[in-house]
């Protein structure tokens, strides 16, 4: 019974500075849970599908394959995305926070997104539905059922969460 009060009086102290690296397996996963993504809009269509993601200076680093048609015009490439991270402690979800498309390129040929209306219309679109979609939850491991959790962040280049 000492070792079972002892573990909730001592408990509470070391989790003030604990963190854990989620792995990035699991983001992986998650990220896969979020693409394909599909919209159309002003007669065009795009479709951003297959990422790869990988944490550099402290934000995701996201490539994508994409399938758009423009005016009658057909493309297809990657597209990169940067975004930051949000911890939703509501529902335990984690979301892409702040996306932003760096580039585009088409074949040999690199765009800066905001070149065309269109483009830049049809990505605006896209931001919210990658944003509102969960990339991991944390209620899906025991370690979270033990200790409530303060935040999730990116420090040095690992997602961290923070107890």
């Amino acid at each position: 019974m000492k070792k079972f009060i002892l573990l909730f009086i001592i408990l509470p102290f070391v989790s003030l500075a604990f963190s854990v690296a989620i792995p990035n397996v699991a983001i992986d996963y998650g990220i896969k849970k979020v693409f394909p993504v599909e919209k159309a809009k002003y007669g065009s269509k795009i479709k951003v599908f297959n990422p790869e993601i990988k944490i550099e200076d402290n934000k995701f680093k996201l490539k994508t394959d994409y399938t758009a048609s423009v005016l009658l015009k057909k493309f297809k490439g990657n597209m990169y995305f940067e975004s930051n991270v949000r911890f939703d402690n509501v529902t335990n979800n984690l979301y892409l926070d702040k996306v932003k498309l760096v580039k585009i390129t088409d074949g040999k040929h690199e765009f800066m997104p905001e070149s065309n209306f269109i483009s830049t219309a049809l990505m605006n679109s896209i931001y919210p539905i990658v944003e509102k979609k969960s990339i991991y939850n944390t209620k899906e491991h025991s370690l979270t059922k033990l200790l409530p959790i303060n935040d999730i962040t990116i420090n040095d280049n690992r997602l961290l969460v923070d107890f």
